[in-house]
């Protein structure tokens, strides 16, 4: 008779202890989930942030481009390519936009005039 009311109230206190240390644990466990998942999340908006910022800084440098265009077009039309104007104009949108090289092709693709060593 104390053999079994020992046993039966080890049982109560081991599936106690059970069910408290279950319920910490599901709780610490669900918790580092959520900081994780918010943590990835973090970090996956950040690298979209950096890639829109990319190319947003490309597509401004395209536009402002061709922007200059037609000025640059009128301009090349009246001079020949020799002109050193032309090459400090282009030397300069060169360093405007921040390119490592800038170039113009004729309409065979070779090229007619360099804004820097090749």
């Amino acid at each position: 008779m104390l053999r079994a009311r020992l046993f039966k109230s080890f049982a109560a206190l081991v599936i106690m202890f059970g069910a408290v240390s279950m319920i910490f644990a599901t709780r610490m466990v669900r918790s580092r989930v959520v900081v994780e998942a918010q943590n990835q999340v973090r970090l996956n908006l950040n690298s979209a942030r950096a890639v829109f910022d990319n190319e947003l800084q490309r597509l401004s440098t395209v536009l402002q481009l061709l922007a200059y265009k037609r000025e640059l077009a009128e301009m090349c039309a009246a001079r020949t390519w020799q002109d050193p104007e032309i090459r400090d104009r282009l030397a300069a949108m060169r360093h405007k936009f921040q390119l490592d090289f800038l170039a113009v092709v004729d309409h065979r693709g070779r090229t007619v005039l360099r804004t820097a060593p090749p």
